[in-house]
């Protein structure tokens, strides 16, 4: 909005500079010039808005790029606007207990989520079978909007030992997230404009 309203400024700032042919003239003859009139302020709703634009990138979960948009916001002193006023981020409970559930047979444990300072990861796939066994790791054909979501380390560590060239053997690179340091873009601007971080894919499947 803010945008938009800048951008509203700069045609009455070209019509004010391009009125007149030079100094103003001092003569009394002529007619009185009629006043400029004073422009309606535009409405401060839906329909100031002329464009949208949907900025959408494949093979990230909403957590690996925004898990730490609670805490950004909060630092910042940005509300948060959403019906309830919560981001399903990280700062959610459930998602802790989804992140406990995530357990590598590599190390016999949880490995939680954490802020990974790379913004080079190894390879992690977004097959049909991969992303069902991340959903659910012992059923995968349960994979839906009750699944567990207990997979993404196992997973990641199973490619990994597939291919034999990744350095992570354990699969934590699958629990790694960013925050503003690396995306400060992407977090000023999911702080300016609508986040959709209630939408979910309709399938579990490759892009």
């Amino acid at each position: 909005m803010k945008y938009l309203a800048s951008l509203c400024l700069v045609p009455l700032l070209l019509l004010a500079t391009s009125c007149g042919s030079g100094a103003l003239s001092t003569s009394s003859s002529g007619p009185t010039p009629t006043p400029t009139p004073t422009p309606t302020a535009a409405a401060a709703d839906v329909t100031v808005v002329k464009h949208i634009v949907i900025l959408m990138q494949e093979n990230r979960a909403f957590d690996h790029y925004f898990g730490f948009m609670t805490q950004y916001r909060q630092k910042n002193g940005i509300p948060i606007n959403s019906s309830d006023g919560k981001i399903r981020d990280l700062s959610d409970p459930a998602a802790q207990t989804v992140a406990s559930a995530n357990i590598s047979s590599a190390t016999g444990a949880a490995i939680p989520t954490y802020h990974t300072g790379s913004v080079c990861t190894e390879d992690l796939s977004p097959d049909w079978d991969e992303s069902h066994r991340i959903m659910n790791r012992t059923n995968p054909a349960l994979a839906g909007p009750n699944a567990p979501m207990d997979g993404f380390a196992q997973t990641a560590k199973n490619l990994g030992s597939f291919l034999k060239v990744l350095s992570d053997q354990d699969g934590h690179r699958a629990m790694g997230i960013f925050d503003d340091s690396q995306l400060n873009f992407y977090y000023a601007t999911a702080s300016n404009f609508a986040m959709s971080d209630m939408m979910f894919s309709p399938i579990p499947t490759r892009t």
